[in-house]
C-alpha cells in the first residue's frame, strides 16, 4: 500500500525519535516522510562542537527548522570553542524555546546579538561560558529592563568571568525577578546585587523557584532573606554559607502563612546550631525539607567521652576506660 506522505507523517507522529531514526532506513519514500520538520519540533538536539564547526550543518538542516530544544557543548577546552555572530544568527532563525550552551567562548560574539538570542528563549542554561565581557552582562540585563524578554527560566552554572557586581544592583535585582525560575551555581554575583535581588523578591516578583549553590548569601539581612524565601514555592540554597539566624528566621515563618513547599538547605554548616524543635516542625509542615543531620567527628566524640569520664571519675587512656580508685572514693 502506497500511502500519501501526509498520512505517513500523521502515523509517524506516534513514534518516538529513536524509532523515527529507524524509519529512515526502510525506504527513500519513508525517509522523505520521516524528515518532515513537524516530527522533529520537540526533539532534544544535542550537538558536540569541535573546532572545524562541521556540526553546525545539523542545525542548518530543514528537518530542524521548527526545532524547540537545542544544546551546544564544546568537546575540548571550552575557551577553544567559539561562537560567532553568524552562529547566533542561525540560532535566532530557529523556533527555539530552550537553549543550552556549555564550554563555549564568547570572544567573537557581539554582546547585543548574544543578548537578543538569549531573550528570544523561554529557558536558557549557560554552563562554563568563557571570555565574556562587561558588555555581555550589560546587554543581557538591559533587555530585561526594556521589557523585551520571553525568558522565564535561567540557569547560570560556573560562568567564568561573569561578574554582575559591575552592574547597577537595582537593575540586576529587578531583572532576575522577572524570571519564574532562577538557578545560580558557582557564579559571581556581588553582595549588593544579591541584596537587591532578595529585596525585590519581597515585592512584586515573578520568581517562584530559586536554586543557589556555592553562592555566599550570608550577608543578606535575615528578615528580608526569610520574607523573600517564603514567597517562593521552591527554595534551594545549598553550600550558601547561611547564618544560624537566617535559617531560624526561615523556619520560624514556616508555621505562619507561607507559599513555601520545598526547602533545601543542605551543606550549610550552621544548620547544626538551629533549634531542633524548629527543624522537626518544619519537617512536618513542608512537603520536602532537606537539611544535614551532622554526625560528630571522631575527635568530637573523643572529646565528649573525656568529659563524661571526668564527671564519672574515670580515667581515659589509650587502653580504654579505667576506674580511678583514688578519685572514685573506692
Amino acid at each position: 500500500i502506497h500511502l500519501p506522505l501526509e498520512i505517513l507523517v500523521q502515523i509517524f507522529k506516534n513514534l518516538c525519535h529513536d524509532d523515527l531514526k529507524i524509519v529512515f532506513l526502510v525506504s527513500k519514500y519513508w525517509k522523505v516522510a520521516a524528515e518532515d520538520k513537524s516530527l522533529w519540533r520537540h526533539f532534544n538536539l544535542n550537538i558536540k562542537l569541535t573546532k572545524d564547526c562541521t556540526a553546525w550543518k545539523l542545525v542548518e538542516s530543514e528537518r530542524f527548522s521548527l526545532l524547540e530544544n537545542l544544546s551546544l557543548e564544546g568537546v575540548s577546552n571550552f575557551s577553544d570553542i567559539e561562537l560567532d555572530n553568524e552562529n547566533l544568527e542561525l540560532i535566532s532563525q530557529l523556533k527555539l524555546k530552550y537553549l543550552s550552551l556549555s564550554k563555549i567562548s564568547l570572544r567573537r560574539t557581539d554582546p547585543e546579538v548574544f543578548a537578543c538570542v538569549l531573550h528570544r528563549m523561554e529557558t536558557v542554561n549557560l554552563t562554563n561560558i568563557a571570555n565574556s565581557s562587561k558588555n555581555h552582562f550589560e546587554a543581557f540585563f538591559n533587555l530585561f529592563v526594556a521589557g523585551s524578554s520571553r525568558l522565564y527560566k535561567l540557569r547560570l552554572d560556573n560562568w567564568t568571568g561573569f561578574d554582575a557586581s559591575e552592574i547597577e544592583p537595582e537593575i540586576v535585582g529587578k531583572a532576575f525577578n522577572q524570571l519564574k525560575k532562577l538557578e545560580v551555581t558557582s557564579t559571581k554575583i556581588g553582595d549588593e546585587q544579591l541584596r537587591s535581588l532578595f529585596r525585590n523578591m519581597n515585592g512584586e516578583s515573578n520568581l517562584r523557584m530559586v536554586n543557589f549553590w556555592g553562592v555566599n548569601l550570608s550577608r543578606i539581612d535575615p528578615d528580608i532573606f526569610a520574607g523573600a524565601v517564603h514567597k517562593m514555592l521552591v527554595a534551594k540554597m545549598r553550600n550558601a554559607q547561611l547564618t544560624t539566624t537566617q535559617i531560624e528566621r526561615i523556619l520560624m515563618r514556616v508555621v505562619d502563612i507561607s507559599y513555601l513547599r520545598v526547602l533545601d538547605i543542605r551543606n550549610n554548616e550552621n544548620t547544626r546550631y538551629v533549634n531542633a524543635d524548629l527543624k522537626t516542625e518544619s519537617l512536618r509542615i513542608l512537603e520536602r525539607f532537606g537539611y544535614d543531620t551532622w554526625k560528630p567527628s571522631v575527635q568530637q566524640e573523643i572529646s565528649t567521652w573525656k568529659s563524661v569520664c571526668l564527671l564519672a571519675r574515670f580515667v581515659f587512656t589509650n587502653e580504654g576506660l579505667v576506674i580511678d580508685p583514688f578519685n572514685a572514693g573506692l
